[in-house]
């Protein structure tokens, strides 16, 4: 029992094969890489508006006793522990290629856009790499639909004789 190659098979089959092989795989991991992008967006926005929140209150807050705030906090895979921030001036921002810097607010709130927009640039090419691969499979589909159409109407043809 050897496996077959591409010679051994018949066109449908070697078409069938590169769609399973490739292009499926190609379009699963565009998706899983457009998913992890759109978790970045996410994760950007939601700094964005946590800043917004700390800018509006530091007026308030300086002019109170400068007190440790008590919140809950991300620690991965959203698991959330309870924490104390003594000092709210300064945040850790996510840069890229697992690097954090340590940012005071108007710095990070200045990052934060341009990183979005990066973010969304990456977004949308994601997105139009996934619409190619889901518009060539359905081509090669159809494509071996109409290979296997043909097919069956040449073998009845043959299997039918005229006299």
């Amino acid at each position: 029992s050897r496996s077959k190659t591409v010679n051994d098979m018949d066109e449908p089959q070697v078409y069938r094969k590169f769609v399973e092989e490739r292009l499926q795989k190609d379009f699963a991991e565009v998706h899983e890489s457009r998913a992890r992008v759109e978790e970045s967006i996410s994760q950007y926005e939601r700094l964005a508006s946590q800043l917004e929140l700390l800018q509006r209150g530091s007026g308030q807050q300086q002019q109170q006793q400068q007190q440790p705030r008590e919140m809950m906090v991300d620690v991965g895979a959203n698991f959330y522990v309870e924490a104390e921030a003594e000092d709210l001036s300064r945040v850790l921002v996510n840069v890229g290629l697992g690097f954090h810097l340590e940012m005071g607010w108007d710095e990070a709130a200045a990052f934060v856009p341009r990183k979005l927009a990066q973010r969304r640039a990456l977004l949308a090419d994601l997105m139009r790499t996934e619409a190619a691969v889901k518009a060539t499979t359905q081509m090669m589909l159809h494509g071996l639909s109409q290979l296997q159409e043909l097919d069956q109407c040449g073998k009845g043809a043959t299997a039918r004789s005229p006299l």
